[in-house]
């Protein structure tokens, strides 16, 4: 039977483990603030200028007028043309939620889908080939999609915005321990 050969296990030192700590922008703030100490705030406010996340201001905007000031600010190579096409493209990906949803001129149409639906044993699946689908698309501007899962999934966001989910069983194995058998 061979020999095996132990492996001998090399000990480090913690001082070459352990690496200096620079603070690479403190030091570069104390050289720029020294180099540049003679030529006002103009200077500083060019260099040393704070990140804003410019979604967190784009949330915060609450009317027309801050719109404005956050379109001349953040994005001042856009003309009133691109805000529109930006506008329109976004409405159009998110057709469901802002024309659908949240205009009350469709709410009827949407009710009545869903009251449909409702009547029928297989749910969404039932209204996916019907008149009643037909019928809500040439109201609303629904677009069929290709698939039924994914209109499943456009049904169950349309309830979920009016408060109309369905309600999950409850089995008595995960109700209370006093009912366990």
């Amino acid at each position: 039977m061979p020999i095996k050969k132990k492996k001998k296990k090399i000990a480090k030192k913690l001082s070459v483990l352990k690496k200096p700590k620079i603070d690479l922008r403190a030091d570069a703030a104390k050289m720029d603030l020294e180099k540049y100490a003679g030529q006002g705030t103009e200077y500083f406010n060019k260099r040393f200028a704070t990140k804003v996340n410019v979604f967190d201001k784009a949330r915060a905007v609450g009317n027309f007028k801050e719109l404005e000031r956050f379109v001349e600010e953040f994005t001042p190579g856009l003309d009133a043309a691109g805000v529109a096409w930006i506008t329109a493209d976004y409405a159009k990906k998110h057709w469901n939620v802002i024309k659908i949803l949240k205009d009350p001129e469709y709410h009827g149409a949407v009710f009545e889908l869903l009251s449909w639906i409702d009547k029928r044993k297989t749910g969404a699946k039932a209204a996916f080939n019907n008149r009643a689908l037909t019928r809500f698309s040439m109201l609303t501007g629904y677009n069929k999609p290709k698939e039924i899962t994914t209109f499943q999934g456009h049904i169950t966001m349309f309830k979920n915005y009016f408060g109309l989910k369905r309600n999950k069983k409850r089995v008595p194995l995960f109700k209370d321990k006093e009912f366990k058998i």
